[in-house]
């Protein structure tokens, strides 16, 4: 499959490529939150992230692209994924 990739560069100009791989999102605990930015969790790494589309509180599973949490999981279907990376190791 190939996907279009948009890059939006400091100069605010936008640069496209296309790529045959594809994002893997791993899931990261939320371990505090500050407004509509929090950190979360990913294996360790401490990751400050913008939650302004997603309701979240400490505790919750998210997925997040581009530093924007897109997704609130189940601690279940987190921990089923966290797994399946696992086994790829």
């Amino acid at each position: 499959m190939i996907t279009r990739i948009g890059i939006l560069c400091e100069d605010n100009t936008r640069e496209e490529y296309l790529s045959d791989t594809m994002c893997v999102a791993y899931p990261g605990r939320v371990i505090e939150i500050d407004g509509r930015r929090a950190k979360a969790d990913f294996a360790g790494n401490i990751v400050e992230v913008n939650t302004g589309v997603v309701d979240v509180k400490a505790g919750d599973y998210v997925l997040v692209h581009a530093g924007l949490a897109i997704e609130v999981m189940s601690e279940e279907k987190a921990r089923s994924i966290l797994e399946a990376f696992e086994e790829l190791a």
